[in-house]
């Protein structure tokens, strides 16, 4: 069976919290997610498939992978500030380059213990080569082979907004798995898929929402309320939204009790990696 309505992600990297200097200064500043930095798109929200959500892994697990270490030859800022944050340059030891503001502007700030792919919300700060965005750890980069399995995207200014690209902010997706993000993404974060082409999956907040209704926001979805594994889509009735377990068409083994996947309906088939996805019942 088809269904006949569509899933909602979110746009890369969706409202983030910067864990270096806020834009403005003060408080948590705000990251969006951007394009493919090959050229891909970001993703829609308002019809059809949505956007990718933000990015997670352990970069010994799969996943892109950013560079943590020092670059030969001179250290030069991406934009300005005092060290580079690809390959990792400029500062201390005991520190770790990081993008400041929302003019691109870098500076050196205290390092941090969470890795690649991991939720770094709540004062939990990344590990030298990743910036916090969308509430995990993406790992800077300069371009697609910078990040395996991943894309290398712009990061954006003003979150839930249009957002501004923020000058050489670059950082990889995660190449998450939809089924089991756990993997790559760990227990706090959950894997989105974006529109791109290839389609292509990313890490970012995740709640504890399973069943009908529980990703209906203020008179829209919250894809983000539903728990890792579960994706938001359109409940029955009209303006409410359900978070189902993600599952692949023809793997009997994906939902619970042998269930039947049920794949979206065309226009907003969705494949990833070669296998097309849904939703348990």
């Amino acid at each position: 069976m088809r269904i006949p309505y569509f899933i909602l992600a979110f746009a890369i990297f969706g409202c983030a919290q910067s864990e270096s200097v806020p834009p403005g200064g003060g408080g948590g500043g705000g990251f969006d997610g951007g394009s493919d930095a090959s050229g891909g798109s970001g993703g829609l929200t308002d019809s059809g498939l949505g956007g990718g959500g933000s990015g997670g892994v352990d970069a010994a697990t799969g996943g892109g992978a950013g560079s943590g270490g020092s670059g030969a030859g001179p250290c030069t800022a991406p934009v300005s500030g005092t060290c580079d944050t690809f390959p990792q340059c400029g500062c201390n030891s005991g520190e770790r380059c990081d993008v400041v503001n929302t003019a691109g502007e870098t500076g050196c700030v205290a390092d941090g213990t969470v890795d690649p792919f991991r939720a770094c919300a709540a004062g939990k700060f990344c590990k030298a080569g990743s910036g916090c965005v969308g509430n995990v750890c993406k790992p800077f980069c300069e371009t697609k082979a910078d990040c395996g399995a991943g894309k290398c995207i712009q990061v954006l200014s003003d979150p839930g907004g249009q957002g501004t690209p923020i000058p050489g902010f670059k950082v990889c997706t995660a190449g998450c798995s939809l089924v089991d993000p756990v993997a790559i993404c760990g227990l706090q974060a959950g894997c989105y898929p974006d529109t791109g082409s290839p389609a292509g999956t990313d890490c970012a907040s995740a709640g504890v929402g399973q069943g009908v209704g529980t990703c209906t926001g203020a008179g829209a979805a919250n894809p983000t309320a539903c728990a890792p594994g579960f994706g938001c889509v359109a409940g029955a009735t009209a303006g409410t939204w359900d978070c189902r377990k993600w599952c692949r068409v023809g793997f009997a083994t994906d939902c619970p009790g042998g269930a039947t996947c049920s794949g979206f309906a065309p226009p907003n088939t969705l494949f990833v990696d070669g296998f097309e996805h849904g939703v348990c019942p």
